[in-house]
């Protein structure tokens, strides 16, 4: 229950917040962006859980969280109309 309500949380910060925010890339491996475009739904939903598990440690270890990188993720799902 707590994952459909980050996901709808999400998706409602896509739909109403700043389309064009970006995850910075320079904070994640170089190939993440790449990998992400090219999955499937059932790699995609991966991503976004784990992106989702490890926000806080993201942001310890560089200051922001992974919302942008949810919202990119969350993007590619409804592109390839997961849901």
């Amino acid at each position: 229950m707590k994952k459909v309500g980050l996901l709808l949380l999400t998706t409602i910060f896509f739909c109403c917040g700043d389309l064009s925010s970006e995850p910075d890339w320079s904070r994640y491996d170089s190939s993440l962006k790449s990998r992400i475009d090219n999955l499937d739904c059932k790699g995609l939903q991966k991503e976004f859980n784990m992106a989702e598990a490890n926000s806080d440690r993201q942001r310890d270890r560089t200051g922001s969280d992974n919302m942008n990188l949810m919202t990119y993720i969350n993007a590619k799902m409804q592109e390839k109309s997961c849901y």
